[in-house]
């Protein structure tokens, strides 16, 4: 087997948008959710990483999507682990409909992070060995280096609520996306995009949106970049 962890869904109404399209939002939800379930498989789920007082915070993705799932459809997720590139985790996904054809492709990387401390420290050499590493790559590219520049474009801006906010105390990174999708153009067709979260967001900041046709921005009143995102049609 060259994954770690499946997981069989069948696609709902409330996973699909005025298209019957599933969601990016939701895409993100559940390949965020079967890297949860893989972790608790191996003892390290959400109860266990909370008594711990560790997390595992989403640095960035990458996401080639092929045709979006429907409702009314069945899908399967997979992930496993491709080890660690420093201190960085690196995770990938597929997923596949219910004729065997792959729909998505996805990479991401994580860092392990000490709640208490508010530090990144490296995983175990016992957590690793748990965790496992398969070499093989969902995307021949690597996600990408973005730099931070300033944008001309569609505004909008968001202020962060209680239903935003998850177990390791800030914004959830689906989270971003349903903001993204307010200043994005209804008839744009994503094919691939990359998210870099740059900085944790907390209830009640404000974060102002500029999308310019290819590069989102989200930045806090003060200026600060917390994400970056390029969309490719």
């Amino acid at each position: 087997m060259d994954y770690h962890y499946s997981h069989s869904y069948l696609m709902g109404y409330s996973d699909v948008d005025k298209d019957n399209k599933m969601k990016l939002s939701r895409m993100i939800d559940l390949l965020q959710d079967v890297a949860t379930w893989h972790s608790k498989g191996i003892g390290y789920g959400t109860e266990e990483m909370m008594e711990l007082k560790l997390g595992w915070l989403l640095l960035a993705w990458k996401i080639k999507i092929l045709s979006y799932p429907k409702a009314d459809t069945n899908i399967e997720i997979r992930t496993w682990s491709r080890g660690m590139k420093g201190l960085h985790a690196c995770r990938d996904y597929e997923i596949i409909d219910e004729a065997g054809n792959t729909c998505v492709l996805a990479t991401s990387t994580w860092i392990l992070f000490d709640l208490s401390a508010q530090r990144i420290i490296r995983p175990s050499e016992e957590m690793m060995k748990k965790y496992g590493a398969i070499e093989r790559k969902a995307l021949e590219e690597d996600i990408s280096k973005i730099k931070e520049e300033a944008i001309d474009g569609v505004e909008t801006e968001i202020v962060i609520g209680k239903r935003d906010i998850d177990t390791n105390g800030h914004t959830n990174n689906a989270r971003y996306m349903e903001f993204m999708m307010e200043v994005l153009p209804d008839d744009l067709n994503i094919s691939e995009l990359e998210i870099h979260y740059k900085k944790q967001t907390r209830y009640g900041e404000k974060l102002h949106l500029t999308f310019d046709g290819e590069t989102c921005t989200m930045k806090t009143e003060d200026g600060e970049t917390h994400v970056i995102a390029k969309i490719f049609q």
